[in-house]
């Protein structure tokens, strides 16, 4: 039976018709209970992800509480783009659960149901950076005019690019539900990269994501031409304080901003392309590489909080305060937990004390002691006291 089963995933793996999501279940599925080659990847994503989920709700959390100081378009979209990167995050969750279930397995729409916030912020977060490119291609080309915008304005603003950003999502969650409908008896490992859109037979639904970065870089590049060339004519003339000094604000935020993108699109990029190399290996194979773009991929929501601690002074000063109101709490909570700790021993120390005797029961006691009493049972069957004294050998 064993020779037979060798023969069987031999042909498996050699036959090219069949797809690596149906070579991986033929591969893993041949006995019951966990696998290794699920358990790995499933865990390294779920670690990834338990570390990035809080940095971005640092970053929802300071922008909400500091509004009045963090106030300009580019903050919010910052803001914007972390809660998206957030519910992206939160895609190893239902991988996890099957790989360390021994489930192992999973039907390919109920699979999508686990991860609709997940797809749904994947293409959100891909589109508001590509917003967030333009915006910042627009404060660079007319930096005082992007300025003097009022608050309405900046509320609209906002709302047409979350208005944008949610259609966006909206429709990618739609067509993959009809995809995945479609395939519902396919077997899946509840991993995000067996859901996605296949460039073969979807190329329209699989542009859009390469469309969205290719806008990002092309708007970053311009930026930094028109930077460079900016920056010369400023040495060479004399320039009025307010463009000078709005060209410095710029140039500060777009620092940070740059280097969350070019995270973002680099570890994409970088995703991508080791997916392209999938295919000359094993159903193992690729399967472990898949799984490595994607944690490869995972790093770009998981720096935003870092690249603005460390690139902007702002947001800098804000997490310091943030993180010493969470080390207060911290700290306010074991000090509860030590005195609740200290209550429950004074109360244990007072039961087990031994309770005082006055002089007069101990006297009786000791008369008590200089006699025993015994019971004896008449004849009638009723019992009867009698008290036999003891000498005393003192």
């Amino acid at each position: 039976m064993s020779l037979n089963n060798n023969f069987l995933i031999e042909n498996i793996q050699d036959n090219k018709s069949i797809s690596d999501d149906t070579k991986l279940f033929y591969l893993l599925s041949t006995e019951q209970g966990p696998k290794f080659a699920l358990i790995l990847p499933s865990v390294l994503l779920t670690l990834i992800a338990i570390i990035g989920i809080p940095l971005n709700a640092g970053i929802i959390y300071v922008s909400v509480k500091y509004r009045n100081k963090l106030n300009s378009t580019a903050n919010f979209l910052i803001a914007l783009n972390a809660f998206f990167d957030l519910l992206q995050l939160t895609h190893p969750f239902p991988f996890f659960f099957v790989a360390t279930s021994s489930t192992n397995f999973i039907g390919t729409f109920q699979s999508m149901r686990l991860l609709i916030p997940a797809l749904f912020g994947i293409q959100c977060s891909l589109t508001c950076i590509a917003f967030t490119a333009i915006d910042r291609l627009i404060a660079i080309v007319i930096p005082i005019k992007y300025n003097q915008m009022s608050k309405r304005t900046q509320r609209r603003y906002s709302a047409v690019n979350v208005l944008l950003c949610t259609l966006n999502g909206l429709w990618n969650v739609v067509e993959l539900w009809k995809k995945c409908e479609s395939e519902e008896n396919r077997p899946v490992t509840g991993f995000i990269g067996q859901i996605g859109w296949d460039s073969k037979n979807y190329l329209g639904h699989y542009l859009v994501g390469p469309v969205l970065i290719g806008i990002s870089i092309f708007c970053y590049i311009l930026i930094c031409i028109i930077l460079i060339v900016r920056k010369a004519i400023y040495t060479k003339k004399n320039v009025n304080n307010l463009e000078t000094n709005l060209f410095q604000n710029q140039l500060k935020l777009l620092k940070s901003l740059s280097l969350i993108v070019s995270v973002h699109v680099g570890t994409v990029l970088f995703g991508s392309l080791l997916l392209g190399f999938t295919s000359d290996f094993s159903a193992i194979w690729n399967w472990y590489l898949m799984n490595l773009s994607v944690c490869i991929i995972l790093m770009g929501p998981l720096t935003n909080a870092i690249v603005l601690y460390m690139n902007s002074i702002d947001y800098y000063d804000l997490f310091k305060i943030l993180l010493n109101d969470i080390k207060t709490v911290l700290l306010k909570f074991l000090n509860l937990i030590l005195k609740t700790c200290r209550i429950s021993t004074q109360i244990n120390i007072q039961t087990t004390k031994t309770a005082t005797v006055n002089p007069q029961q101990n006297q009786q006691m000791y008369c008590l002691s200089n006699s025993t009493r015994t019971t004896v049972r008449n004849d009638l069957g009723s019992p009867s006291i009698r008290v036999t004294p003891v000498k005393n050998t003192l």
